[in-house]
């Protein structure tokens, strides 16, 4: 399949559809608004601090008492240090700005990608049917748009697939540069770099098949990629990461769940799978007219492969739908066609009502959301507690609290979301009685959930641990044989019994 010729420059919007547009931005940049939300941000502050105290990135772990000292592969130390960075010029609403600007950036790009998809005389008709995918694109993965590393990565994807086809069609040298720094970057940020490189030999091995020797320049910039990816402190290591994450998580016997990198298109992320069917519809109805497809084979191939990946795991959901919203825009011009002029009448009654949806949304979302900075699943209260009162020592915990708790506490934890460095110890939890698990670990303190206690009831109703504080969230327990003097002043009576209603 070749590829058709690159539209000419769009006309320019008329304000009302520039203004939809800046809604449209507004529902992911909303999304990102809400309070940070994953455990693993506190983790990149952790990093972020150690490498500005040690001058180096870590290559093992430094922050449980479980694990410490085992290999770990910090592919994502980039971010941690601006996090890390964000965090110390303006502390957490800091961290909430770099969440909205990255949102923002992100769809910023598939947006202007998209543009340049649409032939001039089919800008008016366009912009609505843009407004349209680019909002559903965005509702669709609003569940993984949150600050993490990967939601950096999705920048870098999105840039690079937005600067890709000007390279194919003009190749140069300062092009190809910039595409290499801009992978070189993000190797440094994420191991989702591997999307990136796919996409580089995906059009390196469309250009070898339509044009031979003249795929020169593709096959460089493949080749300046893969060497600029491996410039990282942990090499080919950091690539692999996201292959043997995937092995890990598909293993039942890991104790692993899926968590926002279950598959299936769950929920509003369908939306991806019909956005995905109606391009393809469209480029079918294209080639029965006898019309040059506006996506080329390597675009096509890509949307396959991540297609499959979103099914697969709805982490690669938002790589899909950068993919998507340039492509689905561009097979919906070319359907437009000729009829471009008559439908652009309606455009401005078209972006009016996409710009009150969009707007809608935004709104929704804001009007929703928790107050703070940090989202209130976190036991923020117990670690409250916890330094009110300064009982320090060995906690168990839930995995998703470990980095929320180092950050908080400033002590080592017994394991965090990396799931890399713990999966040893998940097998070794789920094969051993809790009772064992604490005395082996010199566990003094129980920082737990709703579920754990229910988990743990048996353990709890031992008469081994005292409950010591209690909130909508969280329950913390310690020992009495460790913390007999605290719990003389502490404890809260009477205990949980054995087949009790959980005290949380």
């Amino acid at each position: 399949m070749t590829s058709g010729p690159v539209p000419g420059p769009a006309r320019r919007a008329s304000p009302l559809a520039l203004a939809a547009l800046v809604a449209a931005l507004a529902v992911p940049a909303a999304v990102a608004a809400l309070p940070l939300a994953h455990d693993d941000l506190f983790g990149h502050l952790l990093t972020g601090r150690w490498i500005v105290e040690h001058g180096r990135v870590p290559a093992a772990d430094p922050f449980s008492f479980t694990r410490q000292g085992a290999p770990w592969v910090s592919h994502e130390w980039g971010f941690s240090l601006v996090a890390f960075g964000a965090w110390r010029a303006g502390g957490l609403w800091a961290l909430v700005g770099l969440s909205v600007a990255l949102a923002a950036t992100l769809f910023a790009s598939v947006a202007a990608a998209a543009r340049r998809r649409v032939p001039a005389g089919a800008a008016p008709a366009a912009t609505p049917l843009l407004l349209a995918v680019l909002t559903a694109a965005a509702w669709a993965v609003s569940p993984q748009i949150f600050l993490r590393a990967a939601l950096a990565g999705a920048v870098c994807f999105a840039l690079l697939a937005a600067g890709l086809p000007g390279f194919r069609e003009r190749p140069s040298l300062a092009r190809g540069a910039a595409l290499a720094a801009l992978v070189l970057v993000w190797a440094n940020l994420h191991s989702g770099v591997v999307f990136g490189l796919a996409l580089l030999a995906l059009s390196a091995l469309d250009a070898l098949i339509r044009t031979g020797r003249r795929a020169l320049p593709q096959l460089a910039l493949a080749a300046a990629g893969l060497a600029a990816a491996l410039a990282n402190p942990h090499g080919v290591e950091a690539l692999l990461y996201p292959f043997r994450l995937a092995l890990l998580l598909a293993d039942p016997a890991s104790g692993f769940e899926a968590g926002h990198f279950a598959g299936g298109w769950p929920g509003r992320q369908s939306i991806l799978g019909l956005l995905l069917a109606a391009t393809l519809l469209g480029l079918l109805a294209l080639s029965r007219r006898g019309r040059r497809p506006p996506v080329a084979g390597w675009e096509l191939a890509a949307l396959a492969i991540f297609g499959a990946g979103s099914w697969a795991t709805s982490r690669m959901s938002v790589e899909l739908a950068v993919l998507l919203v340039p492509a689905a825009t561009a097979v919906g011009a070319a359907l437009l066609g000729k009829r471009s002029t008559a439908a652009g009448r309606g455009s401005r009654a078209l972006a009016a009502a996409g710009l009150a949806a969009a707007l809608l949304l935004a709104g929704g979302t804001l009007a929703a959301r928790p107050p703070g900075a940090v989202a209130p699943h976190f036991p923020s209260a117990a670690a409250d507690f916890l330094l009110a009162e300064d009982l320090r020592g060995r906690a168990f915990h839930h995995q998703n609290w470990g980095g929320y708790l180092a950050w908080r506490l400033g002590t080592p934890v017994f394991w965090d979301g990396r799931n890399d460095v713990f999966a040893p110890l998940v097998r070794e939890l789920a094969a051993t009685p809790f009772a064992e698990v604490a005395e082996r670990y010199g566990i003094g303190i129980l920082v737990l959930s709703p579920r754990e206690v229910s988990q743990l009831a048996p353990e709890l109703a031992s008469g081994r641990w005292g409950l010591v504080h209690l909130d909508g969230r969280s329950a913390v327990f310690l020992s009495r044989r460790a913390y007999p003097e605290a719990l003389a002043r502490l404890e809260i009576r009477p205990p949980p019994r054995r087949g009790a209603r959980p005290p949380v």
